[in-house]
């Protein structure tokens, strides 16, 4: 399927890169299915396409935003769960 805006481009068949679909044994489908299964994710390959060399910058920008996320945890973690952490530790235990 080659959506309109595409193929009024011209795009063709021949541009897109199809992934290479293999059914293998019965034992290395089950393994393919209870990986996916415990696993799971939106779009399922056994191989995904690749570039030929290393975009830096985006695995920079990659990089920042894992940092950004992970200060940003703290930060919200610092300001609203600390607090009731500490008084929980200073009240005295009631069941």
């Amino acid at each position: 399927f080659i959506p309109d805006f595409a193929r009024r481009a011209g795009v063709t068949v021949q541009d897109l890169a199809l992934p290479h679909i293999t059914i293998a044994d019965t034992q290395t489908e089950v393994e393919r299915y209870m990986y996916y299964m415990f696993c799971p994710s939106l779009v399922y390959r056994d191989s995904f396409p690749r570039t030929r060399r290393i975009r830096w910058a985006k695995v920079l920008a990659h990089m920042v935003n894992v940092a950004a996320s992970v200060i940003a945890t703290f930060v919200i973690f610092r300001a609203f769960c600390t607090p009731h952490f500490q008084q929980a530790a200073n009240a005295p235990q009631s069941l």
